[in-house]
């Protein structure tokens, strides 16, 4: 029987042997394309980015560590009705830039999604009025369009702690997820909901909240015990 120490160099060397394999085997991405020239059905957008406040989704090209560094234009998924993007950006519409400031939008010279990122931001400070300036390629065709957003105002120091930018934000996404989610036992959005902290504790978690006690008793807990994580609302009933 072999020692202990060539077994082991016999499995170190395999598994080098199989990691090596994997690398070279594994398919690089082209490097990225400009969206621009070439015809739209060429990019696959099965996996998109949500585009903040506008109201749209993108594709933003990722090189093969899943980073937008390398990224300089937004393939425009999905516009949303009612949002600031409808009748600004359409499907297959590309950003080329975009600016938050009186400034004009000139082409992205970096990751393009964080320069959009960015210019959101800065379009939703007070002083800037929520005007977006988007630079829009569509059909051969560049041109600077506005999107309105809302006035968020600004992000403080300690954000997002002690932030009223931050604390708008998780109040208007608990509503949505409250209007927009159905909460089953596990209900990812009811325990967003839970999480946010809302002391008014309104009629939409109860239903999240009769479930999970439901689940308690099946797992043995006594019914009718109050658990310290039940919440109450202002009229003291249990949500």
């Amino acid at each position: 029987m072999a020692n202990l120490p060539t077994i082991l160099r016999k499995r170190t060397l395999a598994a080098f042997l199989v990691a090596t394999f994997l690398v070279d085997t594994a398919p690089l991405r082209a490097a990225p394309p400009d969206l621009t020239t070439i015809p739209m059905p060429v990019v696959d957008t099965s996996a998109t980015y949500n585009l903040g406040s506008t109201g749209a989704r993108g594709w933003i090209y990722e090189n093969n560590n899943l980073l937008t560094s390398e990224s300089r234009q937004i393939l425009v998924t999905q516009v949303d009705p009612g949002s600031p993007a409808a009748g600004i950006l359409a499907v297959n519409d590309v950003i080329l830039g975009a600016s938050g400031t009186a400034a004009a939008p000139v082409a992205f010279q970096a990751d393009a999604r964080k320069g959009l990122a960015n210019a959101i931001t800065a379009a939703e400070e007070t002083a800037n009025g929520g005007a977006l300036k988007i630079l829009r390629w569509r059909g051969g065709t560049t041109t600077t369009r506005t999107l309105a957003l809302e006035v968020m105002g600004t992000y403080s120091a300690t954000a997002p702690y002690d932030c009223p930018k931050s604390a708008k934000i998780l109040q208007q996404a608990a509503a949505h997820v409250a209007a927009n989610s159905e909460f089953g036992r596990y209900s990812a959005g009811g325990l967003a909901l839970l999480a946010s902290g809302n002391p008014a504790c309104p009629r939409w978690p109860r239903r999240y909240h009769y479930r999970r006690r439901r689940h308690q008793q099946h797992l043995g807990r006594r019914v009718g015990r109050r658990h310290p994580d039940d919440a109450m609302d202002g009229r003291g009933h249990r949500c």
